[in-house]
């Protein structure tokens, strides 16, 4: 043999069983919410309310909180012919639901009329369900991602529909107000969602008595902002953002391989999901050796874990 294979062979195994030991030293994987917290919540608020922009809006944006807000095409439609009648439920107007929006808050679909989807013929469902997608391109510049159910009323038919033109829709949730509401009670639901690592969804209709909005708070926005200083003390343990990003984290999540490239130094996130409509990063957990680090990955980019 050769003198200078005798020395250059033995260099090239060397680094080859060190290269294998790295990448299987290496672990990655992705972690069940952002931030690599226990749970998640979004908050949710049904029915274009008025007092969703006058009260829970200023206060969302001091606790530093993303809501969803699911908008009725109708009531939104009346707002500005009700606005100043004491008599009438007050609603946002289109101009306040666009602020929503331009402020990162997501706007849903919560159906063109707010009928009960199951008390209608199913020839109507398709107009109520799906109508609304053009009206909120055409007002706000925006398609809506996600559907809530119009009192929750729906059948695995109805829910299938939904899903046509959606990414998912709200099917489970806490209701947050009305007279039998207590802080005691939340305090208990937002500690079971942390030790049973869940993501919780809370459901909101009025805050306030005046507007004359469904199942308001007993105490008016003195109850919304118990809440929020309680999401605000578990926000180590608590994702909070909208119900679309939760959904598109959780459904990428689902959905990805890790792919090896370049020799295990670089990886990619592997995912047949559509990424410019799942446009949101994973939380990835690098374990190398006894270190650990988290990183943010959006799939299908390769991603060095150097």
């Amino acid at each position: 043999m050769p003198l200078l294979t005798r020395f250059v062979l033995p260099l090239v195994l060397m680094c080859i069983m060190t290269c294998q030991t790295l990448a299987q030293s290496v672990e990655v994987s992705v972690c069940q919410f952002m931030d690599d917290k226990p749970a998640a919540m979004s908050l949710t608020f049904d029915d274009s309310l008025l007092d969703h922009y006058t009260v829970a809006r200023p206060l969302l944006a001091e606790y530093g909180y993303k809501a969803t807000f699911y908008v009725v095409e109708k009531y939104t439609n009346q707002a500005l012919a009700h606005r100043g009648d004491i008599s009438k439920r007050q609603y946002m107007d289109w101009q306040q639901v666009k602020q929503l929006a331009d402020e990162g808050h997501e706007i849903g679909n919560h159906s063109y009329n707010h009928h009960g989807l199951t008390r209608i013929d199913a020839s109507r469902w398709d107009e109520e369900i799906n109508h609304p997608i053009a009206t909120f391109q055409d007002r706000l510049g925006l398609t809506p991602v996600t559907f809530c159910f119009p009192g929750n009323a729906r059948n695995s038919e109805i829910l299938k529909l939904a899903l046509v033109n959606h990414i998912n829709a709200r099917t489970y949730q806490q209701s947050f107000g009305g007279k039998n509401y207590t802080h005691e009670k939340t305090v208990q639901w937002v500690n079971d969602t942390i030790a049973n690592n869940k993501w919780a969804v809370a459901m909101i209709h009025a805050i306030i008595h005046e507007g004359k909005g469904y199942a308001p708070f007993p105490n008016d926005e003195k109850d919304f902002v118990a809440v929020l200083e309680l999401l605000k003390a578990h926000e180590d343990k608590l994702w909070i953002d909208t119900f679309a990003n939760v959904s598109k984290y959780v459904k990428l999540r689902d959905s990805v391989t890790v792919q090896w490239i370049d020799a295990h130094k670089t990886f990619t996130l592997k995912t047949e999901l559509d990424t410019k409509l799942y446009d949101i990063p994973l939380t990835v957990k690098i374990q190398d050796g006894s270190q650990q680090r988290l990183i943010k990955v959006m799939p299908n980019m390769p991603t060095s874990i150097q």
